[in-house]
């Protein structure tokens, strides 16, 4: 009998997208925002209540200040890598 050893490579949604993505994506679909990264939120709903609203958009602009900590240290890290790779010009 031979026995068959499966290795499934299972990437899981939680270890690729980062955890302040996946905060910003469900802060906007809360809002009823568009999805994009720093796209205008709409205003508040008519009957919808301040203290809710003011403090879901003050933790999505936290959520989307992450993010761009995120990508400015990746810019930065890209541009050390390709002076060390080309020099500097």
């Amino acid at each position: 009998m031979l026995s068959a050893v499966i290795c499934h490579k299972l990437r899981y949604r939680s270890k690729r997208v980062p955890r302040a993505v996946r905060r910003a994506a469900r802060l906007r679909r809360k809002l009823g925002a568009a999805p994009g990264l720093l796209s205008p939120v709409p205003p508040k709903p008519k009957y919808g209540r301040w203290d809710y609203w003011t403090r879901t958009v003050a933790e999505l602009a936290a959520a989307e200040t992450v993010i761009a900590e995120m990508l400015g240290a990746t810019v930065r890290a890209l541009e050390r890598r390709k002076g060390r790779l080309h020099g500097r010009r």
